[in-house]
This record gives C-alpha cells, sequence and structure tokens, in this order.
C-alpha cells in the first residue's frame, strides 16, 4: 500500500484487505488523472472520502458497498474530460465492484455556487486524491459553513428521496423489478434523510452521520408519533454495516406506507415552518398560489422553463410562470401521501402536464424524470 494513504481513513473500522484494494486502485487513478490538461485536483467526496464509508459482509470477507464518488476540479473545461469519466466510471466499476461517479465542475464554478449540503459535506471532509488540494483554500466560507445552508435544502433532500420511494413502492407491488439490496438501501436513506432534513431545516445539520444522529437525539421538537430517532439509528447502522437479506420485494409494502405517510408529515411540518402557512394535508400544500422556490429568480426560472419547453416541444408543467421544478414539488406531496385518492393522482398529473386520466406509474416516473431532468 502506497504510503500516501498511510493515515487515510475510508471506513470506521479495519478491513486491511479492502483499503489495500481502495488505495491501489486510487494510486493508479491519481496517475490517469493527472493526464488532464486542465486539472486542479480530484477529490473523493461521499461516505468514505469522509471516513464513514459501508462495509458489506459477504462469505468471501468485507467488501465495498456504497458509490464511489469523485469530484473532478478543472481550470477550465473544454469538454474533452467526459471521455476519460466514461472511461474511468466503467474501469473503476470492474475494478471495485461498486458504482463510480465523476463530477466535473469548474473551481470557477464552485467559487459561485450556492450554499448547499451537497458541497458542505464536500469541503467538510473530503480526500485528494490528484492534483492539488489548495485550490479548495479560496473558496467562500458560506460553502463549509452548515448555518449558511439555506432551509429549502431540506425540501430537495426529501424530493430525491420521495422520488425513490414512489419506486420502491412499484417495486413492492411488482410492477417492476427490484435489484438485488435496492429496497434495503433506499429504505435507509430515506430514514436517514427524515432526520437529516429535520436537522438541515433547524441549523443543526454536521458531515458526520454519527454527529447528525447525536444532534437528533438531543434535539427537543422531534414529531411525537414519529419514529424519527430510531430509524436515523437504523440507517447509520445500514450506512456502516449494510445486510442484505432475501427477503420478497412483495413484502416491503407496510414498510414503504409506513415511510411515505412519516415523509408526507415530516415534509409538510417542514414546509409549514419554513413558507410560514400551515399546510394540514397535501392537497393545501400542492394548490398554495405563492412560489415554494423562493430562492429562485424570476429570470432563472423562466430560463429553465424555455429550455425544458424546448428540449420537450411541450409547454413546461405548471405552474407555467414558474421553475419547472415547482411542479415536482407539488405532485410528489400528493403522489406519496399512501392515502391519495384518483383525485389526488389526477391533480399531480394536471401539474406535470399530463392528462387526468394518465395511469398513476405514468405520472410517477414523470415527477421523477422532471426532478432528475431540470436542475
Amino acid at each position: 500500500m502506497s504510503g500516501r494513504w498511510e493515515n487515510q481513513r475510508f471506513f470506521p473500522e479495519a478491513a486491511d484487505g479492502v483499503r489495500t484494494m481502495l488505495t491501489d486502485y486510487l494510486d493508479d487513478l491519481r496517475q490517469s488523472a493527472e493526464s488532464l490538461p486542465d486539472l486542479e485536483a480530484l477529490i473523493l467526496g461521499g461516505g468514505y472520502g469522509r471516513g464513514e464509508g459501508g462495509l458489506l459482509r459477504t462469505e468471501a470477507g468485507p467488501a465495498l458497498f456504497n458509490d464511489l464518488e469523485f469530484y473532478l476540479l478543472l481550470r477550465r473545461a473544454r469538454g474533452g474530460e467526459s471521455a476519460w469519466i466514461r472511461k474511468e466510471s466503467a474501469a473503476g466499476h470492474l475494478r471495485t465492484g461498486i458504482e463510480v461517479e465523476f463530477k466535473a465542475m469548474t473551481v470557477r464554478s464552485l467559487a459561485q455556487a450556492r450554499p448547499s449540503m451537497f458541497y458542505y459535506d464536500l469541503l467538510s471532509a473530503n480526500v485528494v486524491v490528484a492534483g492539488n488540494g489548495e485550490c479548495l483554500n479560496g473558496l467562500p466560507a458560506a460553502l463549509r459553513e452548515a448555518g449558511a445552508i439555506p432551509p429549502d435544502e431540506a425540501a430537495r433532500l426529501l424530493m430525491n428521496r420521495g422520488c425513490s420511494l414512489l419506486r420502491c413502492t412499484r417495486m413492492a407491488e411488482g410492477e417492476r423489478d427490484a435489484p438485488e439490496g435496492f429496497l434495503e438501501r433506499i429504505t435507509a436513506k430515506a430514514k436517514l434523510a427524515l432526520g437529516d432534513a429535520w436537522l438541515c431545516a433547524h441549523g443543526q445539520y454536521h458531515w458526520s452521520c454519527l454527529e447528525r444522529h447525536r444532534r437528533l437525539a438531543s434535539l427537543s421538537g422531534l414529531p411525537p408519533l414519529l419514529p424519527l430517532l430510531t430509524w436515523h439509528e437504523e440507517a447509520v447502522d445500514f450506512k456502516f454495516h449494510p445486510q442484505l437479506g432475501s427477503r420478497p420485494s412483495a413484502s416491503w409494502g407496510p414498510d414503504l406506507a409506513d415511510l411515505r405517510a412519516a415523509w408526507r408529515d415530516v415534509f409538510l411540518a417542514l414546509e409549514s415552518r419554513r413558507l410560514g402557512v400551515r399546510f394540514g394535508c397535501p392537497a393545501d400544500y400542492a394548490a398554495w398560489t405563492n412560489p415554494v422556490l423562493t430562492d429562485v429568480s424570476a429570470w432563472a426560472g423562466g430560463l429553465r422553463r424555455a429550455r425544458l419547453a424546448v428540449q420537450s416541444r411541450k409547454l413546461p408543467p405548471r405552474p407555467w410562470l414558474r421553475h419547472p421544478r415547482e411542479a415536482v414539488l407539488r405532485a410528489l406531496v400528493l403522489l406519496i401521501d399512501p392515502d391519495r385518492s384518483p383525485t389526488g393522482t389526477a391533480a399531480a398529473a394536471r401539474l406535470l402536464g399530463l392528462p387526468e386520466s394518465a395511469p398513476p406509474v405514468e405520472v410517477e416516473e414523470a415527477c421523477r424524470v422532471l426532478w432528475l431532468k431540470v436542475p
């Protein structure tokens, strides 16, 4: 193992064989990255970059489980890095057995970014794989401050997990195939996100999931009827020691219904707090006429609407004069409600620009795709 990684922590416990495999891979990746002409730095983020990566127990011993998330920081983006990313993503997957992701950006674009959970996590704890990590030192201090994370980040986190919960529900109902371990992984992420979103909305977020759990346990005012603290503890344990059982997909229905109901209640409580309006049910939120993406200017929202209209060759979803993600926020609250009626599905379809008679699975997929398509 290279001395470069001697004191580097990737997971909370000793796993020498996995550690050697990972560091050998990082050494080779470093050499490959340094061939890029505009490289500033290649940074390993995610759980392994923060020293909180998971290890899957197998008959052959521990193995990597979570995705490897790399951030390719460039002096300028010329487009040539895309081929390198495709090549290294495929090679990394073959070598490590897990998904290997690269996100490319210029240092300048990172410096101009809005504070978020994403950038806070990245800059608070990471591993510099290649290049010069000094480029991170000149970034705005707000990107490293948990207190600078705007409260609407809690809504964005919940929307990501909510879209995944809808997919899990379709798998449990037999309408989609469930890859091995997918339901365990997504439900654990949803349980973690419910507590993390609550912390974020109350200014208590932290990059370490262990510290987040400690803060959640000491935070007053958690919803008394929701098992947020218990679920968060289970999710942290799964993050470090994932267990993939042989549980059939059809048996997940009740668990997913409980998670979706908790998602609905947490989302409405946090959005009521953020927007200063009491939303008693999903329909109240969906019908509210004021903007819910308060951080997006009318100009930026209009630009995204126009781009989406050109790409899809049709009118963007309602509200027509808002950022397209407004429709996703309002529609998903209706769709994720386990008690939703056909009227709720029809209202969500309307918001997404679909016929009211569209099948529920089509409406849910349109919601998920739009969330992924429009940044």
